[in-house]
């Protein structure tokens, strides 16, 4: 008797495949670049699969105050699941000799039709001090069980906070990994990216 051959009705252009796997969670990670894009008259970011893209500015730097940055992957092309544990990689700098310092806050979510849910909580980086300070901030996100359906977009809610105390702050967002004002990639003790990676976990039939 001939064996059955089922065929996808179309090709996933989407997250296609992973970077490396997690066998004992099930889970494909495919790294996601923060990138930002040139429209007029609106201030969009998105998150690209694609090292080669070109950011068309590679930082966003912030006084006393927060600024949020909503980086959307594209919407998927066949159904996802996601969950695990997400890692979010950026350098962060800080330019005020006193205060309370400069921060990251990240979180993912989900799109659909519109209407946003959270699929993780919001996660704090730790303060960074000092005039000139730098470091490369590498945050776990615990990522719920979340069914995305075609259509849907996955969210990265990056928040830059400055505090208390002038001086400014600053990340970068380049996938191609070109130079900020205040972090460069020639900056040392400790070493900087300019790149800004999520690790996505995808749930996947091994």
């Amino acid at each position: 008797m001939a064996v059955p051959i089922n065929y996808r009705r179309s090709n996933e252009q989407v997250i296609a495949s992973y970077d490396y796997y997690d066998l004992g969670e099930g889970t494909g990670i495919k790294t996601l670049y923060g990138a930002k894009l040139a429209l007029s008259g609106s201030t969009l970011y998105l998150l690209t699969p694609n090292e080669a893209v070109l950011s068309s500015t590679a930082m966003t730097t912030t006084g006393e105050g927060t600024a949020t940055m909503n980086f959307d992957l594209s919407p998927f092309n066949m159904p996802k699941i996601v969950t695990g544990t997400a890692y979010f990689s950026a350098p962060l700098a800080n330019s005020a000799a006193g205060g309370t310092g400069s921060k990251l806050w990240v979180q993912v979510q989900k799109v659909s039709e519109g209407v946003v849910s959270n699929v993780s909580s919001e996660v704090q980086g730790a303060n960074l001090y000092g005039n000139s300070a730098h470091s490369m901030e590498f945050i776990p996100i615990t990522v719920n069980r979340t069914h995305f359906k075609k259509g849907d977009i996955l969210r990265l809610v990056v928040k830059l906070i400055c505090g208390v105390g002038g001086g400014t702050a600053e990340t970068t967002h380049d996938p191609a990994g070109r130079d900020g004002t205040d972090l460069t990639s020639a900056t040392t003790a400790p070493v900087i990216s300019t790149k800004m990676r999520l690790y996505m976990p995808f749930l996947v039939d091994l």
